[in-house]
């Protein structure tokens, strides 16, 4: 039996996902466990989610607080 071709390796992982501000789109992020890019589209300091260029540490920081709290409260 060969299971080689269900099993997902960690450096195979590749999450492409934008980020809106309403219905405008003021990011774009690649993410692979060895490498997190970020790309910007506005200048209006009030909709910039994270910084051209972010890192995956960054980019975390912003996903988990637009997310649940670890205690279930927002």
């Amino acid at each position: 039996m060969n299971t080689n071709s269900s099993v997902m390796s960690f450096s195979s992982i590749r999450e492409i996902f934008s980020v809106y501000w309403r219905d405008e789109k003021v990011a774009d992020v690649d993410y692979t466990p060895s490498k997190t890019t970020a790309k910007v589209y506005t200048k209006d300091p009030g909709k910039i989610p994270f910084i051209d260029g972010a890192d995956s540490y960054q980019i975390a920081l912003f996903i988990e607080s637009r997310c649940w709290g670890k205690d279930g409260l927002i």
